[in-house]
């Protein structure tokens, strides 16, 4: 059973990946024991489809780079899309005027049932199904 004051957290893929271009803010919330993260399979294709960008805007070698990101990902709940697939449709659909390429994100929040979804997007505040958190909010929070 979950700890009722830890709060689930979708991880939007630009927190993330503000995560691991510098020690910062974003960091310290995916590190705080205070949340649990979850995000779909899809967050890896994106950090792996701009990991030679990240690499050179964060300053790190792909050494450091890799070792940052198996620190973070042992965060992180990573769910197949497979497992989501009807939730995955459904956010499409509801997504489909707003941003459709945030279906994963939206889907894996209703399939774990998550507390939220931290992004700065604004336009996930046009869906309701999932509460919003940006970095501040969280930062509030620890």
């Amino acid at each position: 059973m979950r700890n009722t004051s830890v709060r689930k957290i979708v991880i939007d893929t630009t927190c993330l990946v503000a995560s691991l271009l510098r020690d910062s803010s974003s960091r310290e919330i995916v590190l705080c024991p205070k949340f649990e993260f979850t995000s779909s399979d899809f967050v890896i294709e994106e950090i792996m489809k701009y990991h030679s960008v990240i690499v050179e805007r964060s300053g790190s070698s792909e050494v450091e780079l890799n070792r940052l990101m198996g620190t973070l990902f042992e965060r992180i709940d990573i769910v197949p899309i497979e497992l989501h697939i009807e939730e995955f449709r459904f956010s499409r659909e509801i997504l489909k005027d707003i941003d459709p390429k945030d279906a994963p994100h939206l889907a894996v929040g209703m399939y774990t049932h998550a507390d939220g979804i931290w992004t700065e997007d604004k336009h996930f505040l046009r869906q309701s199904y999932l509460k919003v958190y940006t970095t501040k909010d969280l930062i509030e929070l620890i």
